[in-house]
């Protein structure tokens, strides 16, 4: 299914004041936090990575997910798709051996290998009056698979989600700026994997 997604970075000083807006705007949480884990791939050229800072319309991301502390041997293969506004995802459910992330292989794209860990916690907010979903991620990690060097980022990510014929509204003022903020572009930048820097 598409869906419009719209990101933002959020300021941890004010994370207080945007949830009580949330809350006077009648979301709720609807999950506990968790553990969120996202192994991305990418071809020896990165072109997901340059796809995405050359903004092109159409563009693919490739990640195994999983939401357990370590990895277990169980998760989601996503291909997540971005056309113009919108995205959407294929996925398929991962079952297998334990064994260490940078040994993965993308199911059917060998010429993908794993490059970056991110691991972040997440939030689940959902307005059943507009039907908009909202997450903040907090405590992001970018972990560089080749030699497991972990670096953290401070800042919050909080990202609104709803069907593309249901526009998002009344987005706080602390959220003015909107961002691409692309956790695997930016983990890809910050451990040196590319020379143009996201």
């Amino acid at each position: 299914m598409s869906r419009f997604e719209k990101k933002f970075i959020l300021n941890p000083i004010y994370i207080s004041q945007f949830r009580a807006d949330l809350f006077r705007q009648g979301y709720r949480k609807i999950f506990k936090d968790r553990t969120v884990n996202s192994v991305y791939f990418d071809d020896t050229n990165l072109n997901s990575y340059y796809e995405n800072i050359n903004g092109l319309s159409k563009r693919t991301k490739f990640r195994l997910r999983f939401y357990s502390e370590i990895f277990e041997g169980e998760g989601f293969w996503e291909q997540k798709i971005k056309h113009a506004d919108t995205n959407y995802k294929k996925v398929q459910k991962y079952c297998g051996e334990v064994v260490p992330l940078i040994q993965l292989q993308f199911p059917m794209k060998e010429q993908l290998m794993p490059l970056v860990h991110v691991q972040y916690s997440r939030e689940y907010y959902y307005s059943e009056k507009t039907a908009v979903r909202v997450t903040i991620d907090s405590s992001i990690k970018f972990i560089n698979l080749k030699n497991s060097i972990s670096c953290p980022h401070n800042e919050l990510v909080v990202e609104y989600k709803s069907s593309v014929n249901n526009p998002v509204k009344n987005v706080p003022k602390i959220l003015s700026n909107l961002s691409r903020s692309s956790k695997y572009c930016k983990a890809i930048s910050v451990h040196g994997f590319a020379s143009e820097l996201y």
